[in-house]
């Protein structure tokens, strides 16, 4: 099976937004969590009743606004939304250890965007 999520807004790069807190506690805004939460509710919605998969082969490509944003990050986000969505089962080796592709970004003006391809036997 060979599905494409279209992942619209701007992805953000949550390993660089966490806050401190009284008593130290860490947070994520509610702007980034907002941004975060769509694009999970986005790849739930596309990715319909279709069950978890367990080692999907991957490729992800980010369309950004801006060359400063930081992929490794963004591609953190996005598989945190997948696993929420119940489009993967987790993001740790032992669920998800198939082909990770990360293409080139590419800079756009107006429509951000991340494009999900996941190709898998379950």
């Amino acid at each position: 099976m060979t599905a494409t999520l279209v992942l619209k807004g701007h992805c953000p790069s949550k390993k660089n937004l966490w806050k401190r807190g009284r008593g130290g506690r860490t947070y994520i805004d509610d702007e980034t969590a907002a941004l975060i939460d769509a694009l999970t509710y986005q790849a739930e919605a596309q990715w319909c009743w279709r069950g978890a998969v367990k080692h999907p082969d991957m490729r992800v490509r980010f369309y950004v606004a801006t060359k400063r944003q930081d992929r490794d990050n963004m591609l953190t986000t996005i598989l945190d939304c997948l696993k929420k969505a119940g489009v993967i089962e987790d993001d740790n080796i032992a669920r998800f250890n198939g082909v990770l592709t990360v293409l080139p970004a590419l800079l756009v003006k107006d429509e951000e965007r991340t494009v999900v391809e996941i190709t898998c036997s379950n």
